[in-house]
């Protein structure tokens, strides 16, 4: 029988599909109207209620505790929670809806899932990334600073559905193809479903088109908020758990020894790696190379946890904590655009300037307020 082949265009990959392939799920719908949020969790197979209850009791916490009352709370939010996945992420699929997906536990490189308490951190990280980029996006300054880049947002945003809806229509090809005797059904429905796909294909050409004068500056933008984005995300677990090895102790598990037992060089990697997510581990700057964006700013982290987190003159504040350092990025990004020989930092100069702006940014924050955060 033919096989007929569906695949993305590389323009269409630029953009991630939002999509878990393979996983049949059940949606569990809430709105939470106190919050301000419609915020919504679609649960696995084998995930249960309680545990949806918690996750999103959990974001409730955070909302309140660290990022109200001086960050904006993203209007929609959809969680997926499969079962197990070694991976999370968070997707911004409009100007105001985000896509995250973590799953009930992790499970990396094949080790045993991770107590799902464990998991909670990197929910925590996700919901990170949703509050950093909505408020970037909000922001008057970042919209004046960067127009291609929001029209770049607008037309992404009119990709997404089409993408969703070609990955469907892969899913039954392929579906097809796997029937060891094809009828004649078979084949005029595979070619109504090809038809379709070419239809959509030409949309999505068009759409790529369009994109086309956004693409430098849209490019540029992405790849310099790539290394504040992991590192806010990690501040929002921390600040809420008040715990410099939170990132650690969510990733790490003994039994990598073993698993990359015959790959030492993969398994120091992967434990430098999650070392490296610790608030507490000096590092000097002026030797630091690692360039991995969730890494990058490391020596940073340690910087703020030792003279800022960690200091009594910014308890209960993290909210106004976590606003002042969405605006140093904003001010640091803005910043670093209108210099080409500023675009693109060696690890050493990008922690440099960042714990400069902090300095610069962050006493304001012990000045005496009236109430919390």
């Amino acid at each position: 029988m033919p096989r007929f082949k569906v695949a993305f265009k590389s323009v269409h990959s630029l953009f991630s599909l939002g999509l878990i392939a393979g996983l049949s799920l059940t949606q569990a719908l809430s709105t939470d109207a106190s919050a301000g949020q419609d915020l919504r969790f679609i649960a696995g197979p084998n995930v249960s209620k309680t545990l949806i209850a918690e996750r999103r009791q959990l974001l409730n916490s955070v909302s309140e505790r660290v990022i109200a009352p001086y960050l904006l709370l993203p209007p929609s939010i959809t969680v997926t929670v499969p079962a197990t996945l070694d991976a999370s992420f968070c997707m911004n699929e409009t100007l105001t809806h985000f896509e995250i997906t973590v799953p009930a536990q992790m499970s990396i490189k094949g080790a045993k899932p991770k107590n799902p308490v464990l998991t909670d951190t990197v929910l925590e990280h996700e919901y990170g990334h949703a509050v950093l980029q909505y408020n970037l996006m909000q922001s008057s300054a970042f919209r004046s600073a960067f127009p291609k880049y929001m029209k770049g947002y607008q037309v992404r945003a009119l990709l997404f559905p089409l993408q969703d809806q070609r990955a469907a229509l892969e899913e039954q090809i392929r579906m097809l193809n796997t029937k060891p005797d094809a009828t004649p059904a078979d084949l005029a429905q595979m070619q109504a479903i090809q038809n379709k796909v070419d239809h959509l294909d030409a949309k999505l050409d068009a759409l790529a088109d369009q994109f086309k004068p956004y693409a430098d500056e849209f490019q540029t933008i992405e790849n310099m908020l790539g290394d504040y984005h992991e590192f806010f995300a990690d501040i929002v677990s921390v600040i809420y758990s008040q715990n410099p090895k939170v990132l650690w102790q969510a990733l790490y598990t003994p039994q990598y020894k073993s698993l990359l037992r015959d790959d030492k060089k993969k398994l120091a990697e992967l434990l430098q790696g999650f070392t490296l997510r610790r608030f507490d581990k000096g590092l000097r700057v002026e030797t630091y190379s690692q360039t991995e964006i969730h890494v990058s700013l490391s020596p940073t982290r340690a910087y703020l946890w030792k003279y800022y987190i960690s200091n009594p003159l910014y308890k209960h504040r993290e909210s106004r904590f976590l606003k002042t350092l969405q605006e140093t990025i904003l001010q640091e990004v803005t910043e670093r655009s209108r210099q080409r020989d500023l675009i693109d930092l060696d690890p050493e100069v990008l922690n440099k300037r960042f714990m400069a702006k902090i300095d610069q940014n962050f006493p304001k924050i012990a000045q005496p307020i009236i109430g919390g955060h």
